[in-house]
């Protein structure tokens, strides 16, 4: 008998506890209170080792007791200055003096930035509770920071797949087509050396992929198009030499082309090289920091200009303004990698062709290479070539190696130029270009692509296209400069 009652007292207080309302434990208000070390939480007051102030109409909160009342999980990465709180698949950061906040991967201005005070990291709360969903309020009777939760459960531009998917307003025939979304990418990372290096599996070909890097802070991004992250975490912390974190993020979604979006966030500047798999379904990345006190410096030769406009399309875009265009693309892009780099005309000038590998001699580069856009009679001719010049006969051995490693860099660029662009290969070719010949460095010309071809002029004068002519070119300059290392 008495064993019968102690199994219904149970039963009794099991059946109370779960017949609460499910909102009972959720969080109904936050209120942080001008000079206050503290702050509630509903009806509950909690300490905090510092207080809330004003400072130029702003009212500052403490990041990381803003976290924890909102159950937001707070990380502080001191290397770089980065605050990170992460709640419900929400990555949301933040640097000392910026005024940046990165939502799952996206930056979003804000008028202030973080500031320290005592060790501690402050900021207006709104910028943060609303990346969460929430609203946030002043009650300047009471000089009160008041948060409230949002009346639904926020959306936000990042979500994981399987989640999405699995959703009432979503069972349809399409999620026939995704039910192994959640499978969509993998993300594996190592390091070896001070060297990071990323493997990022999809269980679809890479069409198309873009590389670039952000400073203040610094950070690598990595945009997948027509790929979706599946159920990526919204953060990997991996607290290497050079990388402290990798964050994931859905960028873009249907309607708009799908877009996934890695942030690889360094400790420190950085230089990259990447590598696509035949099948297009790997891309490995390493990420690492030249070797110390190693200088290289990179002349990049805008071909024509001036009186001289190159080629001219059917549709009369001029190859001079192309070359030059994509030339300062490809400056931005190395400058941004700390490689030194100079280009033999900024403007709508005219420059001699023995002139331009003359300044490439007279700076001691460590690379050369004269831009240029392809044209033919026949305006069916298409594609991308690199050349080099070649001629062995009665040559000095230093001449010889400068050779070599001109092919080389020739083969390296040319297949960079092929995985982004994806035009017709027609190879890499020698020749007797005064610009090569006379060049003391490894040197090679480029002919991204036909201008007198209407299509590929159609291409030529778009700016996406010319950024990615910029990245298949930089990049083969930086896979060549490590080859040397």
């Amino acid at each position: 008998m008495y064993a019968k009652i102690k199994i219904l007292f149970i039963f009794f207080i099991l059946f109370f506890i779960f017949a609460l309302p499910a909102g009972a434990s959720e969080i109904q208000q936050i209120t942080f209170i001008v000079s206050q070390p503290n702050y509630q939480v509903n009806d509950q007051v909690k300490p905090m080792d510092a207080a809330t102030f004003i400072e130029n109409n702003r009212t500052y909160v403490p990041v990381r007791f803003l976290g924890d009342a909102l159950k937001a999980k707070t990380v502080w990465s001191q290397n770089i200055k980065m605050v990170t709180l992460l709640l419900n698949n929400i990555n949301v950061s933040l640097n000392m003096g910026s005024k940046i906040i990165t939502i799952n991967g996206q930056a979003n201005p804000i008028d202030v930035a973080p500031v320290l005070k005592n060790n501690r990291t402050y900021l207006p709360a709104r910028p943060i509770a609303e990346a969460f969903g929430f609203k946030v309020k002043w009650e300047k009777e009471g000089k009160k920071v008041v948060v409230l939760p949002p009346e639904k459960p926020a959306e936000t531009k990042v979500l994981n797949e399987t989640t999405n998917n699995n959703s009432p307003d979503n069972k349809t025939d399409h999620n026939k087509e995704n039910k192994n979304e959640e499978t969509t990418l993998e993300l594996k990372t190592g390091e070896e050396n001070g060297l990071t290096k990323a493997t990022i599996i999809a269980f679809q070909p890479i069409k198309d992929y873009k590389i670039f890097k952000l400073t203040a802070p610094d950070r690598l991004i990595i945009d997948l198009f027509d790929i979706r992250p599946g159920n990526l975490p919204p953060a990997v912390m991996v607290n290497f030499e050079v990388v402290s974190q990798v964050r994931v993020g859905w960028f873009s979604k249907s309607p708009d082309p799908d877009v996934t979006r890695l942030v690889f966030d360094l400790n420190k500047k950085a230089a990259y090289r990447s590598y696509l798999s035949e099948d297009k379904k790997i891309l490995d990345l390493e990420i690492f920091t030249p070797k110390p006190g190693e200088e290289n410096l990179v002349v990049l030769d805008p071909g024509h200009g001036g009186n001289d406009p190159g080629a001219v399309g059917q549709a009369g875009l001029k190859e001079k303004d192309v070359n030059l265009d994509v030339a300062k693309r490809v400056k931005e892009i190395l400058t941004s990698q700390n490689i030194k780099t100079e280009l033999t005309r900024e403007g709508d000038n005219y420059v001699d062709l023995y002139e331009r590998s003359g300044m490439a001699n007279n700076y001691g580069a460590s690379v050369f290479v004269s831009i240029h856009m392809n044209a033919h009679e026949n305006r069916d001719a298409n594609g991308t070539s690199v050349f080099y010049y070649c001629y062995f006969n009665g040559q000095k051995e230093e001449e010889i190696v400068r050779q070599e490693k001109s092919k080389e860099l020739a083969n390296i660029t040319q297949q960079n130029l092929l995985n982004l662009l994806g035009l017709r290969d027609r190879g890499v070719q020698q020749a007797n270009f005064a610009v090569l010949r006379t060049a003391s460095m490894p040197a090679v010309l480029v002919e991204a692509a036909f201008i007198s071809n209407y299509t590929e002029e159609n291409l030529l004068a778009q700016e996406y296209f010319r950024q990615k002519i910029a990245q298949a070119v930089a990049q083969g300059i930086t896979d060549f400069i490590t080859t040397q290392l």
